[in-house]
């Protein structure tokens, strides 16, 4: 197993397709398609890396991000989005993201974006 990834959007499709590709490449996957479902899965089971859709139902991706790391500062984050904004894209980045995507996502550049991070991550403390 390459890393545990969550992946976090309101879309099923793109969840299941996003999942399945992740799998292949060797990586443990979960998947939630709401804010409560993913800070409940963050809540039993240790991630090392979170894809999350910028707009979500009731709370934004934003703010899940925000929480995510308030709660857990080593955890990494890809924020997606398909309203592409600078705004939005810094705001994401000083909350702390590892990436910004726009979709509809290339599959391989997201792939490589992750293989980076995974890369690069500091090895875990014993």
């Amino acid at each position: 197993m390459r890393g545990r990834i969550l992946i976090v959007d309101d879309s099923p499709t793109l969840v299941r397709t996003l999942a399945t590709d992740l799998i292949e490449a060797g990586y443990a996957v979960e998947t939630a398609t709401s804010t409560e479902e993913a800070l409940s899965k963050l809540n039993g089971v240790s991630f090392d890396l979170a894809i999350i859709d910028i707009r979500l139902p009731r709370v934004s991706g934003l703010e899940l991000l925000c929480q995510i790391k308030r709660d857990n500062p080593a955890l990494a984050a890809i924020i997606i989005t398909a309203y592409e904004s600078l705004d939005t894209a810094v705001r994401s980045m000083r909350a702390g993201a590892w990436d910004y995507f726009v979709k509809p996502l290339n599959l391989d550049e997201l792939k490589e974006s992750i293989g980076r991070f995974f890369q690069n991550r500091p090895a875990p403390s014993l």
